[in-house]
Parts: C-alpha cells; sequence; structure tokens
C-alpha cells in the first residue's frame, strides 16, 4: 500500500526532532529573557542563532501542543531547536521555497477565530512549510506498508483489538421536559426507524442530522448520568425523559455489541496508519540525525548545551572576526 500524502503538522515536525507530540511545551526559569533576545546564543554552520529565535521556537510550539501541561526544561528543548535550524538551513540550501497560497492558507488555518495572532505568525508557518516540505522530499517519499506487515502487526498485538460490551447509542435532545414527554410519547420500544426520523426532524443535539447516532460506547467512555440510562436498557428499549446541562434527552439502545476481538478488515486502516506514522517518524530520525553529524555547531550560551552532538567548542562569548 502506497503512503498518501502523508499530513505531516506540526506533530512530526517537532515529534521527530524529539517533543512528545502529547506534552506541551512550557517554557521554564532558564529560558531566554526579553532583555537577552539579542544575544548570539550558539554559530551553527558558520550562522549565528540568536536567542529571539530560541523564543520564537519556544512559542510557536506552545501554541500548536496543548495536551499535558508538565514543563520540558529549555535545555532539552535546545537540541530539537537545533535540529529544526538544520533543517531550515537545508531547505535554503536546495533553494526549496513555499508558495503565497499555499503560505496564505495556513496561516488562515492558524490564525486564532478572535483574529488575535502574534506579528511572527507568518514567518513561522512559512519555516514550518519549508521544514516539511524538505522533509517529505528527503524523508518520506517512497513509504509502503504491506499487507503482511499488517498481518503480522494485527496477530502481534491481538490484544490491543479486544473491545469490551458496547451498546449502540440514538438520542433526541429537547429543549423542555414538556417537549420531551410529548416526544416520548409517540415513540415506541422497538421502533428505531421512527425514533431516527424523530431525531432528525425535532432534535436540538448535534447528530439530529444522523438520525440521533450517537455511535458505540463502551462502560466508563459516557458521562456518569448517561452511563446510568444508557446501559440499564435492552436493546430497541427507549430511556424516560431526564435531564442533563444540556437539555432533557431520550435514548434508545440500538443495539447490545458483546465483548468480542475485532477481525482485521476492522482494524486494518488503524494499523496502516500506525506503522506509517512509525515508518514515518524512523525515516526522520535517520535523516536529521545525518544533518546533525555534519553540522557545525558552537554552543554560546554556557546555560544551553546540545545533548545528540559533541560540542566543537562552548564559549560565553561570540569572536566577531
Amino acid at each position: 500500500m502506497q503512503c498518501n500524502e502523508f499530513r505531516l503538522g506540526i506533530f512530526l515536525l517537532l515529534v521527530a526532532c524529539g517533543i512528545p507530540a502529547c506534552r506541551r511545551v512550557a517554557v521554564t526559569e532558564d529560558s531566554p529573557t526579553p532583555q537577552h533576545e539579542q544575544q548570539v546564543i550558539a554559530v551553527l554552520n558558520g550562522e549565528k542563532v540568536y536567542a529571539r529565535d530560541f523564543r520564537r521556537f519556544l512559542d510557536f510550539a506552545q501554541g500548536e501542543l496543548t495536551e499535558d501541561p508538565s514543563p520540558i526544561p529549555t535545555r532539552e528543548l535546545f537540541s530539537d531547536f537545533i535540529t529544526n535550524r538544520l533543517l531550515l538551513q537545508e531547505a535554503k540550501k536546495q533553494g526549496l521555497t513555499v508558495g503565497e497560497d499555499e503560505l496564505r492558507q495556513y496561516v488562515a488555518q492558524w490564525t486564532p477565530r478572535d483574529g488575535s495572532a502574534g506579528s511572527s505568525l507568518k514567518d513561522d508557518v512559512y519555516d514550518y512549510l519549508l521544514a516539511q516540505k524538505l522533509l517529505k522530499k528527503e524523508a518520506l517519499g517512497n513509504l509502503e506498508v504491506t499487507l503482511r506487515e499488517l498481518q503480522v502487526y494485527y496477530q502481534q498485538h491481538a490484544d490491543e483489538f479486544r473491545v469490551g460490551d458496547q451498546a449502540h447509542v440514538l438520542e433526541i435532545l429537547m429543549a423542555t421536559r414538556e417537549e420531551a414527554e410529548k416526544v416520548r410519547a409517540r415513540l415506541e420500544d422497538g421502533d428505531v426507524t421512527q425514533f431516527k426520523a424523530i431525531a432528525r426532524a425535532e432534535s436540538l443535539g448535534v447528530t439530529a442530522a444522523q438520525g440521533g447516532d450517537l455511535g458505540t460506547y463502551e462502560r466508563g467512555e459516557l458521562p456518569e448520568e448517561f452511563e446510568k440510562v444508557v446501559f440499564g436498557l435492552k436493546p430497541g428499549e427507549i430511556s424516560q425523559p431526564f435531564q442533563s446541562s444540556h437539555g432533557f434527552h431520550i435514548f434508545a439502545l440500538e443495539e447490545w455489541i458483546p465483548a468480542h476481538a475485532q477481525k482485521f478488515y476492522e482494524v486494518r486502516d488503524h494499523i496502516f496508519d500506525t506503522l506509517i506514522a512509525a515508518k514515518e517518524r524512523e525515516r526522520v530520525k535517520e535523516y536529521t540525525d545525518q544533518l546533525m553529524k555534519s553540522a557545525s555547531l558552537r554552543v554560546v550560551d554556557p546555560n544551553l548545551r546540545l545533548e545528540t552532538v559533541e560540542n566543537r567548542s562552548h564559549e560565553t562569548t561570540v569572536d566577531e572576526r
């Protein structure tokens, strides 16, 4: 199976450089401060790197990675920052550019709904897209996952594809108890077709257009107040109206699915995505490691260090000659 165009996203650009995708980049006490942003902190392949550049990297990452707010020390992020700078240097060396239309589209997508955005957003997005283009060109071409690899993964991870008892739930949401009770009086247990028709016509829920279909849930996946009602129903049975902060709900249990092992065809796409992502990470790591090994780096700021490449010198001032 050939890999479709990979939606690289901020995940790959930063994760490939060492930042876990599930973590927020929280700037800690050793971060560059505004008064020091003109300070040179490193010289990379003969190019001076300023504290303000490092700050931009931290701020951009902070805006994109939003889960788990536990801080990562800035020193640990310095290696990732240098790797990112290497990608940009190499992209420019190869003459890669980003089209204005593509840049404008991404800037529009990443601008907050209230229209607020930092003054450097366009530059940040340009750098991100440039690095993405380089990685696609140099590291991510001709990726594929064979049917055999999919099957082997399925067999070796069989426990991951077991699911517990599941309830397939339908919902009608009304604004008042009176309205909900009138709707419930028109519904008959077992008549799922009627339930879906009324949901489409009258429900205020976000799933109204889908006939109130909320999907399937195992125990523990629904809010406790919903779970007590849903898992107390029999297949085809319709609940009495009950209130939540959203309004008055009527649930129907369309289907009860006993615990079972998912079939290969049910999880094939998930396995494909998992294997492709692993191959992408491996390819990008190999490529960025190669760039790092051939880089000429001198770290100037004594508060920073690079864990992955032996510094050729480590000084507190820059030779301006």
